[in-house]
């Protein structure tokens, strides 16, 4: 929200809106039965001797004079401090009618202007963050007299009313207060573990990133989240974390499958010297799920371990899931189908396929609304939406392949 305006005439501008309305609705012209007939109020912000000539009743608010606010003066802490704060300033107005020799039109004006201004001590703008006050000042007769010799024109009605605290928008805007972070991850070499000589796994981590459904061949946008344990698909990177690892005793990287065997994985390792550390391990996954090293394992849940020869470190868990290929930007299906998404990982009897909570059922041929078939040899499922929704939108396509659920990777909109 600003704080401030650009230039003082923003101010004034607001102030003589405020006598417009009380003019155009004042209870003047409907007492006694509209007994005093409305007549016209030439209402301006202009000096009041260079409109005296245009006749008729006039009613001016004009800012004569402008000091600076004793309680927000800058202190002297830098240049470039100062140009970032706002400038407080108290305003000086003279709220003056004339009419010529209709003196009845000339104080029915003013007394328009007085009681609006009395109604009206504070003035706000939803637009700005300062409220101003509005006060009548009082100043004797003799100081109004020097100050219209001053400006060389005869004595009229006048009224001085101060307006505080103004204040002028900052000429460096002051930087915006960042958002606080939610999360933060710190990376760092872990202390060397009694078992470290052998390996020791901490864990295993993974960015996923993926196309937001808000994306377009114009404007890609791109959205991430971490997992540890880390969910990975074929063809994907993963970390495995921990300490004394790449060493002799733990050169080796071992796949434990669900029957407790286990299978040498070290192929795995992402050529990138860099990412073979004494504390991390490298991993990709192969492009294609069948025979494990060659390929990447079936969806499920499985444990790594560091080793050599007859050695092994302890284990730690990671799950692999299926993964939808193909993917198009924008990544939404658009109207009730059928459709056709490709995926890499597919299991006959244990797939299940989600718009957001709803379940879809598997139909072993054509699929109708709300039934999804699965082509194992081509990869593919196919899909129709339920004719009736719990809701109107856009609805996440969930793949869960054995209790493992995919990355996020398309949408469908009714």
């Amino acid at each position: 929200m600003a704080i401030g305006v650009l230039d003082l005439s923003i101010i004034t501008d607001r102030l003589i809106k405020k006598l417009q309305d009380a003019i155009d609705n004042s209870p003047l012209w409907t007492v006694n039965g509209g007994a005093i007939p409305k007549f016209t109020i030439q209402l301006s912000g202009s000096m009041p001797e260079s409109v005296r000539g245009d006749g008729g009743c006039q009613l001016n608010l004009y800012l004569y004079h402008v000091n600076a606010d004793k309680n927000q003066r800058n202190s002297p802490i830098g240049r470039y401090i100062v140009q970032q704060r706002p400038f407080g300033l108290e305003l000086y107005y003279l709220l003056t009618a004339f009419a010529n020799k209709d003196y009845v039109q000339e104080q029915q004006a003013m007394s328009i202007g007085m009681r609006c201004f009395f109604d009206n001590p504070f003035i706000t703008d939803p637009a700005v963050f300062e409220e101003l006050s509005l006060t009548m000042q009082t100043e004797p007769a003799e100081r109004l007299s020097v100050q219209w010799q001053a400006i060389h024109a005869p004595f009229r009605l006048t009224a001085v009313y101060r307006v505080a605290v103004a204040f002028l928008e900052p000429l460096i805007p002051a930087p915006q207060e960042r958002p606080r972070p939610t999360a933060w991850t710190l990376s760092a070499d872990p202390a060397a573990l009694p078992a470290s000589k052998t390996g020791q796994i901490l864990g295993t981590f993974r960015r996923t990133s993926y196309l937001s459904p808000d994306s377009t061949s114009t404007n890609l946008e791109t959205l991430f989240f971490d997992q540890s344990p880390a969910t990975v698909a074929a063809g994907q990177d993963f970390t495995l974390y921990g300490a004394g690892l790449n060493g002799p005793l733990s050169s080796s990287v071992f796949l434990l499958l669900p029957d407790g065997s286990e299978q040498d994985v070290t192929a795995w390792k992402t050529p990138n010297p860099v990412l073979q550390t004494d504390s991390r391990i490298g991993l990709t996954l192969p492009a294609a799920v069948g025979v494990v090293p060659a390929n990447a394992p079936p969806a499920g849940i499985y444990q790594l371990r560091v080793g050599s020869g007859a050695v092994r470190s302890n284990s730690t868990p990671f799950s692999v899931a299926a993964v939808v290929a193909n993917i198009t930007n924008p990544p939404l299906l658009v109207g009730p189908g059928p459709h056709t998404v490709n995926v890499i990982g597919l299991a006959a009897g244990k797939t299940e396929i989600l718009l957001d909570t709803v379940s879809l059922t598997e139909s072993a041929g054509a699929p109708a609304a709300g039934q999804f078939q699965l082509d194992l040899a081509a990869g593919t499922v196919i899909f129709l939406m339920p004719d009736v929704l719990p809701a109107s939108g856009r609805y996440t396509l969930r793949v869960r392949v054995s209790g493992v659920e995919s990355q996020p990777s398309l949408w469908v909109a009714p």
